[in-house]
Parts: C-alpha cells; sequence; structure tokens
C-alpha cells in the first residue's frame, strides 16, 4: 500500500503533526511505501530537522519527488531514500537563517555544518562542497541536483502533469 505525505506549503507544526499521524500510525506496514511530492519554500529549520530524521529512520521505502523545493524543505527531500525531479523542478539550498538580533552566533553555523552533513550522506558530494553551493543562495535545476546526488532520476515533463505520476506508480 502506498502512504501519502504531501508536503505542500510552508514548513511548520501542521507538517509535523501531520507526519506523526502517519508515523505513529498502526496503518504503516513492511510492505507499505511512504510517498510525498514537496512543492514548499521553505520554512521553520527545527520542524525539517524533525522530519528529516524520522523518515530516513523508516523501514519502510521513502520516495519523494519535487517541484519547486527549497530551504527547509529540501533537507526533507534529501532524507527520502529515492528522490526525484521533473524536468522544470528546481533546488534550493542555503544556510540557516537565525532570528533578527542573533546573527553570527556559533550555534546557527554549526547547525549548519550538522546539515551539511547529514545531507552529503545521501548526495554525490562533501559536506564541505555542498556548504560552497549553499552560500552561493540561488537556485539548482533539476540536472543540477542530478549531478550532485541531491535527485536519483529526472522524470521527463512537468510535474503538473498527472498522468506521468501515474505511470511512474506515484499515484493510483
Amino acid at each position: 500500500m502506498n502512504v501519502y505525505f504531501p508536503i505542500i506549503g510552508r514548513i511548520n507544526e501542521g507538517k509535523k503533526i501531520l507526519f506523526k499521524k502517519i508515523y505513529d500510525s498502526p496503518i504503516i506496514y513492511p510492505e507499505d511505501k511512504l510517498i510525498s511530492y514537496i512543492e514548499s519554500k521553505g520554512g521553520v529549520s527545527n520542524i525539517a530537522s524533525y522530519l528529516a530524521e524520522r523518515i530516513s529512520e523508516l523501514l519502510i521505502p521513502t520516495i519523494a519527488y519535487g517541484g519547486r523545493v527549497s530551504s527547509a524543505a529540501t533537507l526533507i527531500f534529501s532524507s527520502f531514500k529515492k528522490r526525484f525531479a521533473f524536468e522544470d523542478s528546481s533546488f534550493l539550498i542555503h544556510p540557516c537563517i537565525p532570528p533578527k538580533g542573533m546573527e553570527g552566533r556559533k550555534i546557527f553555523k554549526e547547525y549548519d555544518l550538522q546539515v551539511w552533513k547529514f545531507m552529503s550522506k545521501r548526495m554525490k558530494i562533501s559536506a564541505k562542497e555542498l556548504e560552497i553551493i549553499a552560500k552561493k543562495d540561488k537556485r539548482i535545476s533539476a540536472n543540477e541536483a542530478l549531478e550532485i546526488g541531491l535527485v536519483h532520476e529526472i522524470i521527463k515533463g512537468s510535474c503538473k502533469n498527472y498522468e506521468i505520476l501515474k505511470t511512474k506508480g506515484f499515484l493510483s
């Protein structure tokens, strides 16, 4: 059975609550798959960290496919075991944005290093190389994401074409 966890819009407490309902649910069995469509400009980093860690711990296959995936949502996207992008997908990786007045504090730099290490373990590049990309603070294309290992496969077509999703087995 496919268990769906769409991540659309801001990464916030509501996404955490929704995931906990799925994660703690007795409806997930070893033969299930967790499938997520991700289209988000990002959100709260500690919630993204929580979701990424829980998703990476799941023993069932986890599959993500994305449209425009930014910031905290890219961390979550990287936690899935199999990751797809469409030709028109894009991704944004950047350093944590501290609250006003707390810029430059060491704790945020340390958090970034932890994030880069977590993500790079799932990619083809080192944490240091990922940090360089993040500091550029610019969108990368699906092809660039494929080159660095953020994406495993590019699906021909647009993320808005639901027929493609059916043929890939992402939708019933």
